[in-house]
């Protein structure tokens, strides 16, 4: 039971590693939606959205810093969904495509919080401090 952690907390860092690197690749789709909500500094921004899900995501695939790593991801994650996701600002909130995208986008903070709170798993870096 206990390696399910392990499991979750690399599944979850493959997803912001990837994330990541694919802002790092092709930062112009994000650009553009950071842009179009009105985001300041969207150019400096991006760039700092990439950089941390390359470095949290990384730091949660080998267990390393890894409740820093899931605190930053955490906020990351709540302030892109909040800033690309203004579902409030509809007419039908709660039954808008825009509401569930919202919810959808703060799943993973679920899993980084659970990291946050219980730790990185029994096969990590940080277990063996």
């Amino acid at each position: 039971m206990e390696y399910f952690a392990t499991v979750g907390r690399i599944l979850l860092g493959a997803f912001f590693l990837m994330g990541g690197l694919g802002k790092f690749a092709d930062p112009n789709f994000a650009l553009l939606q950071l842009e179009q909500t009105g985001v300041m500094y969207a150019d400096k921004v991006v760039w700092l959205i990439a950089a941390i899900e390359v470095a949290g995501g990384a730091a949660l695939l080998v267990g390393f810093g890894t409740r820093l790593a899931a605190l930053l991801l955490a906020a990351s994650a709540i302030f892109l969904s909040v800033m690309l996701t203004p579902f409030w600002t509809e007419a039908q909130t709660y039954a808008s495509p825009m509401f569930l995208t919202f919810v959808k986008s703060l799943m993973p903070v679920a899993g980084l919080l659970l990291v946050l709170g219980f730790g990185p798993g029994p096969l990590s870096v940080d277990a063996n401090e």
